[in-house]
């Protein structure tokens, strides 16, 4: 009987080494285009903050988060992606590396919504109440930070061309 019929499954290294290529050449690419483009500091930039975000990855977290963890977690994250960006590319990329960093931590924020009652409950995406009122809080709050975003990038362009 073949094996994988029987339960088993066998990869093949060959297989296993195109699928880490296919993974991560798009990423290599990327980073190879940015730094004939830009120079070898965006890359770099790229590089720090992803490896800073592999570490935060592997760290073991508890289960449930305090507000207050998870807040000072999402500004050392600003911090740390402000700092690279700064360092290594200066001036207003210090901001960009911010949202970056900013953007890495949200993305792992865990999310909890309101049930009929008012209790906090973990997110389902089966349910489909939960799914709307989430949606409609991810847009205010996605359209928020463009019109902040726009802003900033507003000021920042006017304070350097005067």
């Amino acid at each position: 009987m073949n094996e994988q019929m029987a339960g088993h499954s066998h990869v093949s290294r060959p297989l296993s080494v195109v699928v880490l290529i296919l993974q991560w050449l798009p990423l290599v690419a990327l980073a190879a285009a940015a730094g004939f483009a830009f120079g070898w500091r965006v890359p770099v930039a790229f590089a720090a903050m992803l490896t800073a975000l592999v570490v935060r990855a592997m760290r073991r977290r508890p289960a449930r988060r305090s507000r207050v963890r998870t807040a000072l977690d999402m500004a050392l994250m600003t911090v740390l992606g402000g700092v690279i960006g700064g360092v290594l590319l200066g001036g207003v990329w210090a901001l960009m590396g911010g949202v970056v960093g900013f953007t890495f931590a949200l993305a792992e924020v865990p999310l909890s919504v309101k049930n009929e009652r008012g209790e906090l409950r973990e997110f389902d995406s089966r349910n489909a109440a939960q799914s709307a009122r989430l949606y409609k809080q991810v847009a205010l709050l996605m359209t928020a930070a463009m019109i902040i975003g726009g802003v900033l990038v507003i000021v920042v362009a006017l304070t350097q061309h005067s």
